[in-house]
């Protein structure tokens, strides 16, 4: 393993467009993301980001090791969840097709994923987790 790097972000930008200071400093993971390792079926998860970044600025790789922050930084055109391999987003030869739908409790595909148990129970008007979830056998291949 190697040794983390600490990243300071010294400023963001609120959802008015205001930037704020934030004088925080936070450990970066210098691992290799799960983006890049290859799965059991040889295929590489990617991650869905596009250049999109969290509300403090940082991509998919800062979630990596840090489970615990996914989707608590998310912003208007950042998902963790859905986007970054680490949170168990991204894709790994299926894309999930909940563009935005959250079930009757308010989660997306990402949170299927080792819940699949679930797949039939929570779905509402706009989101049918067996036709648009790949953990749950739907998405798109």
């Amino acid at each position: 393993t190697t040794s983390p790097e600490l990243t300071t972000k010294p400023e963001m930008t609120m959802p008015n467009g205001t930037m704020r200071p934030t004088n925080m400093t936070f450990l970066a993971s210098t691992t290799t993301p799960w983006s890049a390792q290859e799965t059991t079926n040889s295929t590489q998860c990617e991650d869905l980001n596009s250049g999109a970044e969290d509300l403090l600025g940082f991509n998919c790789s800062f979630y990596v090791g840090k489970p615990a922050l996914c989707n608590s930084l998310d912003d208007q055109d950042f998902s963790a969840g859905s986007m970054c391999c680490a949170c168990g987003g991204g894709s790994i030869g299926c894309t999930n097709l909940d563009n935005g739908a959250k079930n009757l409790l308010g989660f997306d595909c990402s949170n299927y994923k080792g819940n699949e148990i679930l797949c039939s129970f929570l779905d509402d008007e706009d989101f049918t987790a067996t036709s648009m979830c790949c953990p749950c056998g739907g998405g798109s291949t």
